[in-house]
This record gives C-alpha cells, structure tokens and sequence, in this order.
C-alpha cells in the first residue's frame, strides 16, 4: 500500500500486523515507513524511541531519526541522531553531505572540515558530482570567513585523490587552493594556480574574477581590465566582473566611466 501512494491505508494494515505478531521487526519497519509517508512525525518519532530503546546501534534507525527530525526543524535533535549514525558506521554520501552541512549551520565548521577531510575520497568519488560540490561549497565557506587552516585541510585531502578529479573539479579545486595562497598572503602561488584553473576550465567566472582581483591589487591595471571583461561574459560572475571595472575607474579618478559602468550595473541587477 505505501508502494501504491496509499501510506494512511497502509498505516493501518501494519498496525493490524503488530497486532498478530508484536515481535515481527519487518511490521515495526513497515509501520514507520508509512508513518515518515504519510507525515504523521510526532507518531514516527514515538515509534522511533521505543524501536530504538531494543535496538540501539541500529545505524538506520538514527537515520531515519535525524531526517524526521530536520523535516520537524529540529536541527540539534537532527544533527545529534546523524552524527550518532556516523559513529555506528554509516558512511553513507548522503549522510556526510547532511552532518557536515548542519556543522556548518550550527557554527561548527571545523568539525565539518574534519568530516569532509577524513572522508575525502568518498566525496570526490562520487559519479554524480554531489559529493564534489558538497565539498568545494564548504571549502569556499571557510575561505569567506578565513578559515585558511580548515581549508588547508581540505585542499590537502582532495589533492591526495586528484587523479580522481574531472578537469573542471581539478580546476576548482585550483580556486581553492589560490584563495588559501592568497590567505597566506602568497600572491604569486595563487595567480598561477588561477591561471592553470582558467587554462583548465575557461568558464570558470570564480577563478577570472579572482584573478582580476589580485592583478588590481597589484596594479597591473591593463591585466585586471583584461580579465574582467573576459568574466563579464559568465553570468554567474557578471555583476562582481562590472564592479570590479568599475573600482579601477575609481581608483583611476575616471568617475564618468565609473558612474557609467555602476549605471549599467544597476540596470542590469535593479535588486
């Protein structure tokens, strides 16, 4: 019945099962399963406890605990159920993708850096690239906030797999490592490691508009032009290209260019 889309019809029919046979695990399953289906939380949850109290190490039961309990919003109940399955031994993608996450959403990135570095290969494996990105959105979240010694760990555990990496995640990866070069105040370490990430994947926007960042840092005025503009046709990287062209008009004091550029800007991204 759960199969058919019919889990409150299905919800009973367990029940009646339980009833026959208290002790049949496979019921207790079932039951759960079309409680989770059919949205009744509060009665799965109950469920939950008790199953849990005869099966404790039951690595699928934290699961399902924790994924009742980020439908209910309950991040802490959540983050505590996964991370118990973690440590029974699931290491499921799916799982290291949630609890790293919610570490990051609960204001404990370097745990998640650590999870993310001690299971590396799993990430960077994965076929369907979900793993990959998990792992370079957190990197870059702990570059934004200058976390240069968890991202060191990062960039250091998914080097050790690289032959693993597509072109593109290689290339990416280069972005990583050159804004953790630039952390360390490395500026010639990170424009090379942009220039073989734009050689590698020239539709990476993330890696022209850093490049053309530093070059402007460094007043190399005529290359960080250049570079911007050549950003300016990814649209992920659009905007932040445009007001990058237009800092150098300001640092320049060519105001009508500037003014002109922060128009087209505005134009463009009235938000």
């Amino acid at each position: 019945n759960v199969q058919l889309g019919k889990p409150v019809t299905a919800i009973g029919a367990y029940q009646n099962a339980l009833m026959l046979e208290p002790e049949n695990k496979q019921w207790y399953q079932g039951l759960l399963f079309a409680l989770i289906e059919s949205n009744a939380l509060a009665q799965a949850e109950s469920l939950l406890s008790e199953m849990l109290v005869d099966d404790e190490s039951n690595q699928q039961l934290w699961l399902q605990r924790g994924q009742i309990a980020l439908k209910q919003g309950d991040m802490v109940k959540a983050l505590s159920s996964l991370e118990t399955a973690l440590s029974l031994g699931d290491r499921s993608l799916s799982n290291l993708i949630s609890v790293a996450k919610l570490h990051v959403s609960d204001g404990s990135p370097r745990r998640a850096a650590d999870i993310l570095a001690t299971h590396a290969k799993t990430f960077i494996t994965d076929k369907d690239g979900e793993g990959f990105d998990a792992y370079s959105k957190i990197a870059a979240y702990l570059a934004a906030n200058e976390q240069w010694s968890d991202l060191g760990k990062l960039t250091q555990a998914a080097d050790n797999n690289v032959k693993k990496l597509t072109t593109s995640q290689a290339a990416a990866l280069n972005v990583l490592k050159a804004q953790l070069a630039m952390g360390k105040g490395q500026s010639k370490t990170a424009i090379s490691l942009l220039t073989k990430a734009i050689a590698d994947a020239p539709d990476n926007g993330e890696a022209l508009s850093s490049l053309a960042s530093l070059y402007r840092q460094q007043n190399n005025v005529e290359r960080a032009k250049m570079t911007y503009l050549r950003a300016e046709s990814l649209a992920d990287v659009k905007q932040r290209a445009m007001l990058g062209r237009a800092q150098i008009a300001i640092d320049q004091r060519q105001y009508q260019d500037a003014l002109t550029l922060l128009r087209q800007v505005y134009k463009s991204y009235p938000s």
